[in-house]
């Protein structure tokens, strides 16, 4: 057996946002193609600014993939057409983000 493989350069879109309250911070508007999407929660524990925890939820905030608390992180696959956002929690943090589309 004599597999052929076709591999591409995958694409990649990062960043990094500060949450705010009674806010929805849009990563994902609409997905073009399948892809992977990367949140880490980089805040800080204790009090003060950079403390909270996030959800990663679907652009309309019907569907939740996720809470990250300070220092976790996730790897979410999101299908084609689908929008993803992350929303205060519990506090405003820090976050940063990649997404990954397949070639």
């Amino acid at each position: 057996v004599n597999p052929v493989l076709t591999i591409g350069a995958p694409s990649v879109t990062s960043g990094g946002i500060t949450t705010a309250a009674s806010t929805n911070q849009e990563v994902i508007g609409t997905a073009d193609a399948d892809c992977y999407l990367y949140v880490r929660n980089t805040g800080t524990s204790g009090g003060g600014t950079g403390t909270g925890q996030i959800d990663v939820v679907t652009v309309d905030g019907t569907k939740t993939f996720g809470n990250l608390k300070v220092g976790d992180f996730g790897f979410f696959p999101i299908k084609t057409g689908i929008g993803v956002s992350l929303k205060y929690a519990s506090a405003v943090t820090n976050v940063e983000y990649a997404i990954f589309t397949r070639p």
